[in-house]
């Protein structure tokens, strides 16, 4: 079985195994910002090695996740009422790609959102480029060649003050 060190910003500890690491992580001994190495020469943060599983954070209500911790760790935290009663407990990272025996755990992948143009074309069942077009008044294409041509970008949130900077980029008045 592997032996392990465990720096903190103080000192040094170890050679201990495994096992001994998971019990101190489970306690809270093992906080954010430590380091752990195989070796004592090669180290790595606490936090990216799968054994010790701290991927959780409270948060106290604010929206900051304090963490990560064991899960352990951190439930014993929430329930030491010690913190407000708005603190609650973040999985702030997916489970590691290994479980503690070595074995690989498929991890099914994490949905891409889909681009804010399908989810309109989707909603009005009308290609974004058709509605700009309608709005304007122009077909889509020259209204870019002008853009690209000037050498403009235009970035305006509000209708009004698109069709107005389109005015000026197309040189056409657009009817409203």
């Amino acid at each position: 079985m592997s032996q392990w060190y465990l720096r903190t910003q103080d000192e040094t500890f170890g050679p201990e195994d495994e096992s001994r690491l998971v019990e101190w992580a489970k306690m809270g001994r093992i906080q954010p910002g430590q380091e752990i190495s195989e070796d004592n020469e090669i180290w790595s943060r606490v936090e990216d090695v799968p054994f010790l599983d701290m991927r959780f954070s409270i948060d106290l209500g604010d929206g900051n996740p304090r963490g990560p911790f064991n899960k352990a760790a951190a439930e014993a935290l929430l329930a030491s009422g010690r913190l407000p009663p708005t603190a609650t407990l973040v999985e702030t990272r997916a489970p590691f790609d290994a479980s503690p025996t070595g074995e690989k755990v498929e991890t099914p992948p994490v949905p891409q959102p889909e681009p804010v143009e399908k989810i309109v074309e989707k909603i009005v069942e009308v290609p974004v480029e058709k509605i700009v077009e309608k709005i304007v008044e122009v077909p889509v294409e020259k209204i870019v060649e002008k853009i690209v041509e000037k050498e403009v970008r235009v970035e305006v949130p509000i209708e009004k003050e698109v069709i107005k900077e389109v005015e000026k980029i197309v040189e056409v008045p657009v009817e409203k």
